[in-house]
């Protein structure tokens, strides 16, 4: 039976745990962990989400399904988010409210990698899905995504709440087909690769921490699934969950 997650549902509080670690290095190393391969972390902030496939863990944004959005609920989750918001996320949040987006709660990303498998499915406006990082408010973070509408991948980033195209790939995609987009953060360099692929790399400016998470737009109906993240530091590399 699928699992509903409907705009603003309920928080799921399951994490994976990790195995215990491996002996450390005194050099920089990165540290795998398959974050929430099942998305059961995940909280909708904007949007209609669902659970296509709990055996295998497709979570699907429905935007077929999206007819308003509540931005004083949207607000007030956020507020609790981000522990205190000033009075002008009301605005910022009514300018983003047309682009779904899930986040991880507890999630703090600044270097390393982000991948997740994207299936665009249908949309007469976009069939779009991407990963949301280095989001440090409602109206500051960075978008890796991609279109099969369009036939590209673009990097956005939210300032100030308005959406800023920074690059532009045109590549051939499918509705229908599964994709692996991955986030690349090193520095302040971030390389977007798509199915293991290279695509660009683009200097942020400076370097990027916050939430992370996967985002939308329109009336796209999107899949995803296994969420993955390989942080650099100087841990210990631990074994992957299972």
């Amino acid at each position: 039976m699928s699992r509903w997650i409907m705009m603003f549902g309920p928080v799921i509080l399951a994490c994976v745990s990790l195995l215990p670690a491996l002996p450390a290095d005194s050099s920089p190393v990165s540290a795998t962990r398959i974050f929430d391969s099942s998305f059961n972390a995940i909280r909708p902030i904007v949007g209609v989400w669902e659970f296509t496939d709990t055996a295998t863990g497709i979570l699907a944004v429905r935007g077929d399904k999206w007819e308003t959005a509540p931005e004083a609920s949207a607000a007030s989750m956020l507020d609790k988010m981000f522990k205190g918001l000033p009075e002008s996320v009301l605005d910022e949040v009514r300018a983003y409210y047309y682009f779904p987006l899930a986040l991880y709660p507890d999630s703090e990303f600044s270097e390393g990698t982000l991948t997740v498998d994207i299936q665009p499915i249908s949309g007469k406006l976009d069939q779009a899905g991407g990963i949301a990082f280095g989001m440090q408010s409602p109206g500051e973070y960075w978008v890796l995504r991609l279109n099969s509408r369009e036939n590209n991948v673009i990097l956005f980033r939210y300032k100030k709440a308005k959406r800023l195209t920074r690059q532009i790939e045109h590549v051939s995609l499918q509705a229908g087909k599964w994709y692996g987009l991955s986030v690349r953060v090193v520095g302040t360099k971030m390389t977007a690769v798509l199915d293991g692929k290279d695509l660009f790399v683009y200097d942020l400016g400076e370097p990027v921490s916050g939430k992370v998470g996967v985002w939308s737009k329109a009336d796209s109906v999107t899949n995803f699934r296994d969420f993955r993240v390989e942080s650099l530091n100087n841990a210990p590399v631990p074994k992957p969950a299972k």
